[in-house]
């Protein structure tokens, strides 16, 4: 370790690697500081003994030809660093009366709704051709006009964008009532849509939900085999090849500001070490109002920071159990039960773990590596608020039992073919991550902090210091992360370039 770098990135998440493995490429100095003892962020594995868990998603989008995820491998050079494993479907929602299950193309999942609600044939011809014109605009943006702004994307000029316009105040709500009737297919495109924004129809943005939806219908769901560690570590192979320094177990205490422009940080046991730009891949609230301080940011900015809403974090209980669930008729790896049509009361409910949806992963129906022969690995998930009168530490074991409970409805007599059990509350993620509350998504993608509104861009209010991750634009999602990180690069490397 040098103690001066052109670039240090703080934050060894997806956004921070591709950032730094970008930017080593070029030939550019950089040090990435993570302080955990793995980098990745929520995109990791662990093992309890002969199970294999992902922390966060089991799934991930855009690695066919075009998506996202594959073109940042491939600039980055690093596709046949990983193998990957297609899933045929996107999930299998279960609802009290009703079962679909959702195509992982575009084409097909409006055929299969077409087909089973054909008097809403028009509204859902109408509905998927207008998030799909979203996701074109919001990928020229990312393309081209972002690089072009000074501080926010809401700066943008929208005249080339026409659909960002017309829809930038508006919920998905107000989509699914103007072209549907049947409050079925409303369920069905509300958990397909919502259930990984953390949201109701009606507080979630219409544009952040068709932008997180079509990158899946668009270009397929994958599992990497062997887990998400795969990803972070082809990442991690890719910054070392190309000179970049990855710390490990050095937790950053503070990012050094010298006249009003980031220069350095400072670790948790006082080494400074400098850096001519500094990308923090955290939290945005711990890196404007812990790393840097106040009395660097104007008072609105600082305002803007505390007042901000925060998305839901997560209760999560992961399971090894001793029987091959494929045996008992169960063969899907991604299972949500729902049990309202209701999607605005599924979301309330969320705050009793003994209510609202519920997500069941089964990695192991995909990647049999995952768990012993005969046996299956499960991560059974609810979407809950940091603050809801729970200690989560003296209630977890209560809660995951019943988590488990509620799960035997889709997996009869669970509770007796467990071996192993882990759990992980909003703390665990907080302490782990460093996400606000636990954030499993950065900011609350509501239409007043949706993408043109609210997500800080790259380039921040102090010279010389960028942002990457799921608090930046363009928001959360391992694709979507990794293309933050390829723009803070392209950022500093355009200034790297005029001086």
């Amino acid at each position: 370790m040098k103690d001066n770098y052109d670039v240090i990135v703080i934050g060894a998440g997806i956004g921070g690697l591709t950032c730094g493995t970008f930017l080593a490429k070029e030939g550019i100095s950089v040090l990435v500081a993570e302080k955990n003892d793995k980098a990745g962020g929520y995109c990791t594995s662990f093992s309890r003994g002969d199970y294999i868990f992902d922390s966060g998603p089991s799934s991930i989008s855009g690695l066919s030809q075009g998506g996202t995820l594959r073109n940042t491998l491939s600039l980055l050079q690093l596709e046949d660093e990983i193998t990957f494993l297609p899933l045929d479907f996107k999930e299998k929602l279960i609802f009290p009366n009703y079962t679909i299950v959702i195509p992982t193309n575009f084409e097909e999942y409006q055929q299969e709704l077409m087909r089973r609600f054909p008097d809403e044939k028009e509204g859902i011809t109408k509905y998927f051709k207008h998030i799909e014109n979203l996701y074109y605009e919001f990928q020229n943006i990312m393309d081209g006009d972002l690089l072009t702004l000074s501080k926010q994307p809401s700066l943008v000029s929208f005249k080339k964008y026409p659909n960002m316009i017309r829809f930038r105040d508006v919920t998905f709500h107000q989509i699914l009532d103007k072209f549907f009737t049947d409050c079925s297919i409303k369920g069905i495109l509300a958990v397909g849509g919502c259930g990984r924004i953390g949201l109701p129809p009606s507080k979630a943005s219409f544009i952040s939900v068709a932008i997180d939806s079509i990158e899946t219908l668009k270009y397929g769901l994958v599992h990497f085999k062997g887990g998400n560690q795969f990803l972070s570590d082809a990442f991690v192979k890719g910054l070392v090849k190309y000179g970049g320094n990855l710390m490990l177990g050095q937790k950053v205490k503070k990012i050094l500001i010298e006249q009003h422009k980031a220069c350095g940080i400072v670790l948790e046991d006082g080494t400074q070490i400098r850096g001519k730009y500094i990308v923090s891949n955290g939290d945005a609230k711990q890196t404007f109002l812990n790393l840097i301080g106040e009395e660097y940011l104007s008072k609105e900015f600082v305002r803007m920071l505390n007042n901000a809403e925060v998305s839901l974090s997560a209760f999560i209980v992961y399971l090894g159990v001793n029987i091959d669930l494929k045996n008992k008729g169960i063969k899907e790896s991604l299972l949500w039960y729902i049990p309202s049509y209701d999607i605005k009361e599924e979301y309330e409910k969320s705050y009793d773990i003994l209510g609202g949806d519920l997500y069941i992963l089964i990695p192991s129906n995909i990647d049999s590596g995952l768990a012993p022969l005969g046996k299956s690995c499960i991560k059974i998930e609810q979407l809950v608020p940091y603050h809801c009168g729970h200690n989560w530490d003296e209630c977890k074991e209560e809660m995951a039992n019943r988590l488990i409970k509620r799960a035997e409805q889709i997996i009869p007599d669970l509770s007796n073919y467990i071996e192993i059990k882990e759990i992980a509350t909003p703390l665990t993620l907080e302490r782990y991550t460093l996400n606000s509350e636990g954030a499993c998504y950065g900011w609350a993608k509501t239409i007043e902090q949706g993408e043109f509104y609210y997500s800080p861009n790259q380039k921040t209010p102090i010279e010389n210091l960028y942002l990457a991750g799921h608090w930046t634009f363009p928001g959360h999602g391992v694709p979507t992360v990794a293309c933050s990180g390829i723009l803070a690069g392209k950022s500093i490397l355009s200034e790297i370039n005029k001086s």
